[in-house]
C-alpha cells in the first residue's frame, strides 16, 4: 500500500473507524495511538553491486492503558495533515510504501516489529487495514530469475 492510496482513503471515508489487522489475524486493541509519524529514506547496495534508493511512510501505533480511546479516520488524517513538515518531504508519495510499526509481545518480551500494509477495505462503518510480514530476499538474484549463490552478479 502506498502513501498516496492511504491519505486519499482516509480523505474519502470520514468519521469511520481504523482496523488493523495483524499477519496472524489478531487486530490491534481499538485503542491504539498513532504515535509517531516518519519517512524513511534509504539509499541502498545489493549484493550484485547495484544501487537503489527506497521512500517509506512509517506509522508508530501504540496501545496504552486509555482503553477508550479511538482513532477514527478523521483523527489519522488530522495526524497526517500535522505531519505534513515531515510527509511533505516525499519525493513519490504514489512510491512511497507504508509501514506499521508496532510492539508485540514474544513469550513474554517485547519485540519491535515492522509490518507493511498489504491491503485496505472500506464499509460503511470502517475502513480496515491489513498488515503483512516484511521478508528478506536477494535482489541480485531477482533481477537474473535465479537463485542466491548461483545468480550471475550475486555476493561481489
Amino acid at each position: 500500500m502506498y502513501y498516496e492510496n492511504l491519505k486519499n482513503t482516509l480523505a474519502d471515508n470520514p468519521d469511520k473507524s481504523i482496523i488493523f489487522t495483524l499477519p496472524n489475524g489478531e487486530t490491534v486493541p481499538a485503542s491504539f495511538h498513532i504515535t509517531d509519524v516518519g519517512v524513511v529514506s534509504k539509499h541502498l547496495i545489493d549484493c550484485g553491486a547495484q544501487t537503489r534508493t527506497e521512500e517509506q511512510v512509517h506509522l508508530q501505533l501504540w496501545t496504552g492503558k486509555d482503553d477508550d480511546h479511538r482513532v477514527t479516520t478523521d483523527t489519522a488524517n488530522r495526524i497526517l495533515k500535522h505531519s505534513h513538515s515531515v510527509l511533505g518531504k516525499i519525493k513519490e508519495p504514489k512510491t512511497a510504501q507504508v509501514l506499521v510499526e508496532y510492539q508485540l509481545e514474544w513469550h513474554g518480551m517485547p519485540i519491535f516489529s515492522l509490518f507493511k500494509v498489504s491491503d485496505m477495505q472500506t464499509s460503511e462503518t470502517e475502513v480496515s487495514l491489513s498488515l503483512s510480514t516484511i521478508k528478506t530476499t536477494c535482489l541480485a538474484a531477482e533481477r537474473s530469475h535465479s537463485e542466491c549463490g548461483v545468480s550471475e552478479g550475486c555476493c561481489e
